[in-house]
């Protein structure tokens, strides 16, 4: 028997769209990472103890030179069962890298100092209102 929330995710969403699966090939895939400027240095697939695993390795132009007027250049791994997984890993490490606001529990942005990576905009203002990790300064991406 249908109910009326079954009426309402119809009329939201009429093609039966598996927003699920969509939301893992996003995960999956490391568009909004090019998107940001890293590049992918590598990617491999390979078996370890007979269990499918990914490897990623990215690399990012921090925009800033070394003493001898080299780019710094900053590289992201991420390991795991699946793209999503491993890409994770990354999006994290990169998110505690060049974001230095102060964002909300709750708040899509927070990675909590690498431990996650973001699931979103930022919702909380820290962005909007320049709130910024004690001791950390607009700009100042370690």
């Amino acid at each position: 028997m249908a109910t009326i929330f079954d009426r309402e995710i119809a009329i939201r969403n009429p093609q039966q769209i598996d927003m699920e699966k969509v939301w893992h090939a996003l995960r999956g895939s490391p568009n909004g990472l090019r998107q940001k400027g890293l590049m992918v240095a590598v990617h491999n697939d390979y078996r370890l103890d007979g269990q499918t695993k990914t490897f990623w390795l990215m690399t990012w132009d921090t925009g800033q030179r070394d003493s001898f007027g080299r780019q710094i250049i900053r590289s992201f791994k991420g390991e795991g069962a699946t793209d999503a997984e491993a890409l994770d890993q990354i999006r994290a490490e990169f998110a505690a890298v060049t974001d230095n606001h102060k964002h909300a529990p709750l708040c899509p942005a927070n990675h909590f100092h690498g431990a996650r990576a973001p699931t979103g905009p930022c919702t909380c203002g820290a962005v909007q209102l320049g709130v910024f990790m004690h001791g950390a300064r607009e700009n100042d991406h370690g």
